[in-house]
Formats: structure tokens, C-alpha cells, sequence
């Protein structure tokens, strides 16, 4: 196959957002979904899988290799512990594929719908949610251990812990299962549909963000509710963990940050544009005290309030010792992590660091 520089990936990645994302309104299938293992960024968008190489920015492969209307990609990809690419499919198969040359390994048919949300996994299982309302938990060669049955549609992707799987639905609620039985260990009844995935904190807390615009904190052992704090409109994005507080964007372009143990919120800014994308803080102090968001349908190049600087389109960005891949057009870099007051800026769709 001949290889590509990334800049016709991104060429095309601009072109499909504006077609489906700002023009036709936004849908699950308005952004691609990334991964990375260091050497390589995993890009699922439309009708294919890329692999580029971050070294030089050169398309590895993709997959499949000819294109199929049949075929769309737009979850977030994940890899395992022994090697393995797993991507959800539109078309109700879970593939498992080999990153190195984009093969394919095995496939899983035993759903009934499409695969919208991103699997998670932990250790020699894969935990993959479905549009047919089940979490289905696998092994590493595809084969099925259980399933669990929730009220409705799984977009969100699950998350593992303290031998739970936590896993939202559309039907409003959270449910705890046991990572080997699948049984329901607990369930929590929220105020709106979870689309965004679930996080979990450093003291355990699972947090869950809804479209009844509600940020949720939850006790992992029980279901019950530590604090929820409410937000101004729905949200889409993740609660994303990081040094004591929660960063969380809404669709009325918000982004705030919450006390991680009461809810409170430490400050807010607005820039530009729906914010859809969990954010991805960078870790502490010098170039890396900064935080990526993600918006959409573009964002005006000048400052805004003082909060907005240091434009410039993105693809990937170098802070320090990592790296920061988003799906598209840039537009913009990092908010401090700090707040207002601070140099801060915005991007478009979700990133992957490494």
C-alpha cells in the first residue's frame, strides 16, 4: 500500500467534519475516534481504520483496504495488554485487528445492533457496549463470557474497577456488574441519559456526566450518590480526573472545573463553540499544566475575554515530553488547568496523549 502523508488525512477529516458535523447537525458520527500506543496513532473515521506513525506523520495502513459503504468506524479504538486493535464497528461486528498491518484477527457477530461506544479493557477482557441495549464481556480471542442486558441503548464507553465493571445506558442509569459473573452488583437510576464515558477518580469515585446537564458522583461500592453538581445545558463529554479536580465541557460551550471530593466548582470559561469531547489534562507543572479541549464547528482566531490565545492549526502538538493527537483541524491548544487568568485555548475533537 502507498503510503500518505498525514496532512491528506487531515485534509480529509476537516472535510468529512464540515459535512457532518456543522452542516447536517451533530450525531455519534460527527468526530473520529483515536488511540495510540507511542509509536503509532489509530484513527476510526467513516468508512475506515488508519494507522499513522508518529515519528513522521505517514499512513502505516488501513483498514479495510478498499473502501465499503457496509463499514463505518467512529468509537475510539482500544488496545490490548497481548497486541491487539479492537474497533467497533457500525455494521454490528466487533473486529479485533493486528495494529502492525492492520489484518484482521477475528471478529465478533454475536450482537444485535451497532457498536457506537468505545470498548474498555482490563487485563484478558474486553468489555464492549452495544446499541442492542448489552455490555458484552469477551475474551482476548473474541470469544463471549456473558452479556449483560440494561434498559436501553450503550453509547458510553464502560470503565473497570476494584473488580466492578461500571457501564451507563440511555436508559438513565449506572449499573455495577462483577467482572467475572457479569451479575448486577448495584444499579443507579441518574436524571438523563449517559453518553459520554464513564471516569473514575484516584479515590475510586465513579463519575458520570448526563443530557439531563448533570455532573454525578458516585460511590463505586454501593451506587450511591456522593454529590451531583448541575450544568447549564446537556452534556456529551466525559468528567475527566485530574489533580484533585473534575474537568467537564458542556453543549452551551462551557468548560469548568469541579472540586473532585464536593462537586463545587472551581472556575469557568467560555470559548467558542459546543463542547462534545471528554478533555485531556496533561499532567502537572511547566508545559505540561495544561488541559485539551474539544469543540465544534469551528472556533474565531482571536482572544476571547483573555481566556483564548496562542492559535494555530493542530494536528499533533509536543508539550514537554508528550504528545497530543486530535482528530482534526486544531484551532487552538490548552486551557491552564488553573483557571481564568491563565493562557488558555481550544481545539477541535477528541484527543489521544501519549
Amino acid at each position: 500500500m502507498k503510503t500518505r502523508k498525514l496532512l491528506l488525512l487531515l485534509g480529509f477529516l476537516i472535510l468529512a467534519f464540515l459535512l457532518s458535523g456543522c452542516a447536517s447537525g451533530m450525531t455519534p458520527s460527527s468526530w473520529p475516534g483515536l488511540a495510540s500506543d507511542g509509536e503509532n496513532v489509530y484513527v476510526a473515521y467513516a468508512n475506515q481504520v488508519y494507522a499513522v506513525q508518529v515519528s513522521n506523520g505517514v499512513e502505516i495502513w488501513r483498514f479495510p483496504e478498499k473502501v465499503s459503504a457496509k463499514m463505518l468506524f467512529y468509537a475510539q479504538p482500544a488496545l490490548t495488554p497481548d497486541g491487539q486493535l479492537i474497533v467497533s464497528g457500525y455494521d454490528s461486528i466487533l473486529y479485533s485487528l493486528n495494529p502492525n498491518d492492520g489484518s484482521e484477527n477475528w471478529t465478533f457477530t454475536g450482537a444485535g445492533d451497532r457498536w457506537i461506544g468505545s470498548a474498555a479493557v482490563d487485563g484478558d477482557t474486553i468489555y464492549a457496549p452495544n446499541a442492542d441495549y448489552s455490555l458484552y464481556a469477551l475474551d482476548l480471542q473474541g470469544n463471549l463470557k456473558w452479556s449483560f442486558e440494561t434498559g436501553a441503548a450503550i453509547w458510553s464507553r464502560p470503565v473497570v474497577g476494584d473488580n466492578l465493571v461500571y457501564v451507563a445506558s440511555m436508559d438513565s442509569t449506572i449499573y455495577a456488574l462483577d467482572i467475572t459473573t457479569g451479575k448486577k452488583v448495584w444499579s443507579q437510576m441518574l436524571d438523563g441519559a449517559v453518553l459520554g464515558p464513564l471516569t473514575i477518580g484516584n479515590d475510586g469515585s465513579v463519575f458520570a456526566t448526563t443530557l439531563g446537564e448533570t455532573v454525578y458522583a458516585l460511590n463505586p461500592s454501593s451506587g450511591k450518590i456522593f454529590w451531583s453538581s448541575p450544568s447549564s445545558a446537556f452534556i456529551w463529554s466525559g468528567a475527566e480526573p485530574g489533580d484533585g479536580s473534575l474537568f467537564v465541557g458542556n453543549s452551551a460551550g462551557k468548560f469548568f472545573s469541579l472540586d473532585m471530593k464536593s462537586g463545587k466548582e472551581n472556575w469557568l470559561i467560555q470559548p467558542d463553540g459546543s463542547i462534545l469531547g471528554t478533555s485531556c489534562p496533561s499532567g502537572t507543572g511547566g508545559f505540561w499544566n495544561r488541559i485539551w479541549l474539544i469543540g465544534v464547528c469551528g472556533l474565531h482566531r482571536e482572544n476571547h475575554l483573555d481566556k483564548i490565545i496562542n492559535w494555530h492549526d493542530l494536528f499533533r502538538s509536543n508539550f514537554g515530553r508528550r504528545s497530543y493527537y486530535c482528530g482534526s483541524h486544531g484551532w487552538g491548544s490548552y486551557v491552564d488547568r488553573y483557571g481564568p487568568g491563565r493562557k488558555s485555548a481550544v481545539g477541535l475533537y477528541p484527543c489521544q496523549v501519549v
